[in-house]
């Protein structure tokens, strides 16, 4: 390190020489800009010119303009605070952005000036070996990754510059070693999955390169490093473009409130466009707005009324609220507009199913999962719709097609298990409720159906009654008036022999069961069981899958 620290200081000095100058206050010309950004601009000049001798106050002006992009006088700014505040990174780190998209070898120059003051920091470490990978220097980027491995075993952002640059030189081990170690640490990070397709296929990993695609079209953004000082330079950012960007980050992230603040802002800046209206607009109906979502909505396609995605996102809102006739007027627009669009065929496929067309909404859809096989919610509906029409075979090969992409889904899980136990298939029932349990201990869905297969199974060697009557029992301290649950203690207790308990248990039940026919006639199948010191193993499974 002490030859690379050198290097950074002698590339350091040369920087230094040909930026530092007169403590010249820069001109920006900011009549373009908009005017709350024109003020910050105008106020952080301000300041600076009764704190020349700050280097707090020059950075916070180059930072103001780096977040709005006024680049070369953000640099000038950081070359005044590095010369007043020497040993602070921040400085050379920030120059080395603001020049990193028009002159990388400067950025490079600037990193290496950072990294000689912080050598312990991962950030500068990953964004430096960047920089270098895009320059084909592969050998120092390598390094500099490794360095920031070194400081946490766990960067994402090192183990993708590494897996890169080992895929690049051919050594595809390396590069899946890498990757499959990045992607159980990011698992929703999609240029992860993209060059892990990348290595799968060039190793004749077929069906893991097709595994790897599917789930590069799900998740389709890349990995979001976290580098706090770009955070700090982007929360200055004052301008409609940077609210907007704030707030779809803050819907994606199911901030709803705060992502709506946001994007009233925008519209406070600007004159909104079709886009802006509908990202207002399908944050409100997120919150059951739904008028004022819709009248977004109209806003939008008032400027431009072909507008798909506008119209497939209404179409989802004004079902959402009830108006179905309306809704089906503006998907059939959007899918006649664009077959193409996946996400309308799959918003036509809901509306389908509320509206009791099941066929229909089978149709849709499979056409969204033809188009894009990454559309998740598309596997769960269409094994909901099958489900409904009694496909129940059809239903389990969808759901264990999304469980592939999503097995720690404990809805997913419990449909699969409820369907599962309906085909007398218990032994995958049992498998699916026990994952459910695992991931999901508090949901007393699984510790039900899982209790109810142990007690009724048919199968003598599956039954397990004091595992059943101990689950039973746990939902019995929470819901102790549950007629449900006391039956199925009554059938756990019975399971275990104890057939005294399990009548008392049944006959409690059966008193607060009145106006439940059902199960009334299945609580007294039971009683007449038990007496006759018989187990019930014939209780049916009420199937209620979740779309």
């Amino acid at each position: 390190m002490d030859m690379i620290k050198n290097g950074f200081v002698l590339t350091g000095l040369l920087v230094a020489a040909f930026c530092f100058g007169q403590q010249t206050i820069p001109v920006v010309d900011s009549s373009l800009m908009e005017i709350q950004v024109r003020k910050l601009i105008d106020e952080s000049i301000s300041k600076l010119e009764n704190a020349k001798k700050s280097a707090n106050a020059w950075g916070q002006l180059g930072q103001v303009l780096h977040a709005h992009e006024v680049f070369d006088a953000a640099v000038h700014c950081y070359d005044q605070a590095r010369q007043l505040d020497p040993d602070n990174f921040r400085w050379p780190y920030l120059a080395g952005h603001a020049r990193l998209r028009y002159d990388k070898e400067v950025a490079i120059s600037y990193f290496e000036i950072a990294l000689s003051l912080e050598q312990n920091n991962e950030t500068i470490f990953f964004t430096y070996g960047d920089a270098l990978s895009q320059t084909d220097r592969s050998d120092a980027a390598q390094d500099a990754f490794q360095r920031a491995l070194q400081i946490n075993k766990d960067s994402v952002p090192a183990l993708l510059g590494l897996a890169r640059d080992a895929l690049i030189l051919g050594d595809t081990d390396a590069s899946r070693i890498l990757l499959e170690q990045a992607v159980d640490l990011a698992p929703a990070a999609g240029d992860i999955y993209t060059l892990l397709a990348q290595v799968y296929m060039q190793q004749d990993e077929s069906e893991l390169a097709e595994h790897a695609e599917l789930m590069a079209s799900i998740w389709r953004k890349p990995f979001q490093r976290q580098d706090p000082q770009l955070t700090e330079l982007e929360n200055l950012a004052v301008n409609s473009l940077s609210y907007a960007t704030r707030g779809r980050q803050l819907a994606e992230q199911g901030a709803l409130p705060e992502a709506e603040m946001q994007l009233r802002l925008v519209l406070t800046l600007r004159s909104g466009t079709p886009t802006d209206y509908g990202n207002l607009a399908t944050v409100l109906s997120r919150q059951g707005k739904y008028r004022e979502a819709i009248e977004y909505y109209n806003r939008g396609l008032a400027q431009n009324a072909d507008n798909v995605t506008l119209l497939s996102h209404q179409g989802l809102t004004l079902m959402q609220a009830g108006k179905l006739t309306l809704a089906e007027a503006s998907l059939a627009r959007a899918t006649s507009l664009d077959p193409s669009y996946p996400e309308a065929q799959f918003n036509s496929g809901v509306l389908r199913y509320r509206q009791g067309r099941h066929p229909d909404a089978i149709a849709y859809f499979e056409r969204a999962l033809t188009l894009n096989p990454g559309l998740t919610d598309a596997y769960l509906n269409l094994g909901s719709t099958l489900a409904a029409i009694g496909d129940l075979e059809g239903a389990v090969t969808q759901w264990l097609k999304l469980k592939l992409i999503q097995p720690e889904n404990p809805a997913l899980l419990y449909n699969i298990g409820l369907v599962r136990a309906r085909l007398g298939q218990h032994a995958e029932a049992i498998s699916e409720f026990e994952e459910g349990l695992m991931l999901a201990p508090m949901d007393p869905r699984f510790a039900a159906a899982l209790a109810r297969e142990l007690a009724t199974v048919p199968v003598d060697n599956m039954r397990d009654g004091t595992r059943a009557v101990e689950l039973a029992s746990q939902l019995l301290r929470k819901r102790p008036n549950d007629p449900v649950v006391l039956e199925l203690l009554a059938a756990a207790l019975a399971e275990t022999g104890q057939f005294k308990e399990a009548i008392r248990q049944a006959e409690k039940a059966l008193e607060l069961a009145s106006g439940n026919r059902s199960l009334v006639n299945q609580i007294r199948v039971g009683l007449a069981l038990y007496h006759q010191g018989l187990p019930f193993h014939q209780t049916p499974v009420a199937l209620h899958v979740e779309q």
